[in-house]
């Protein structure tokens, strides 16, 4: 997987990556979603596990096309977006 590298002294944490997903991701991309009865084409992101093995999804979705949420149903954020991008360009990773 190719990243690109993130602004020199960028520094994102997982836990600021967590805390989105919580709030705008889970309700339908999580073994027992809120808002749908199965997570959409079963991306789940409701485990560091599954948040790593979908970085790229997440950043081609959320970031790139900026398509999920699907019409911004959990009302997230350009700064949400932006937390995701530069975890992603950072290397994505989950510790």
């Amino acid at each position: 997987m190719d990243r690109a590298a993130a602004p020199e002294g960028t520094k994102v944490y997982f836990a600021a990556v967590e805390k989105v997903l919580q709030a705008r991701c889970v309700q339908c991309h999580a073994a027992k979603p809120t808002l749908m009865p199965e997570a959409p084409k079963g991306v789940l992101l409701d485990s560091k596990d599954a948040v790593a093995q979908n970085a790229l999804k997440i950043y081609q979705q959320a970031v790139q096309q900026k398509a999920m949420p699907i019409g911004n149903i959990t009302n997230i954020t350009d700064e949400e977006h932006a937390v995701l991008g530069a975890w992603y360009e950072a290397g994505a990773k989950t510790q």
